[in-house]
């Protein structure tokens, strides 16, 4: 789900305060499950678990990315975010 997020962010996002991007979705999370190839489940918690690590916050159709860095970070090993906290879902992603 981090390397959605990340892609998506690098496509669509636009600055939002000092370092954060927003990414208006224009889709519901069902649809961003399924770009991640993972069950809408596995998804939500992904990125509940990218919210409680404090790396992006979720809107009702946009994401706010709160750490770049670590969104990037995460993207490349799904497996670990900062803080310690896991982020993988049922499948690899992009």
């Amino acid at each position: 789900m981090a390397r959605i997020v990340s892609h998506l962010a690098d496509e669509i996002g636009h600055p939002h305060g000092d370092d954060g991007l927003v990414v208006e979705l224009g889709m519901v999370r069902t649809e961003l499950a399924t770009m991640a190839a993972m069950s809408r489940s596995s998804a939500l918690d992904a990125l509940s678990q990218l919210q409680a690590a404090g790396v992006l916050t979720l809107g009702r159709r946009n994401l706010v990315i709160n750490e770049v860095a670590h969104l990037r970070a995460a993207a490349r090993d799904e497996k670990q975010l900062p803080g310690g906290l896991g982020c993988q879902g049922d499948a690899p992603g992009m």
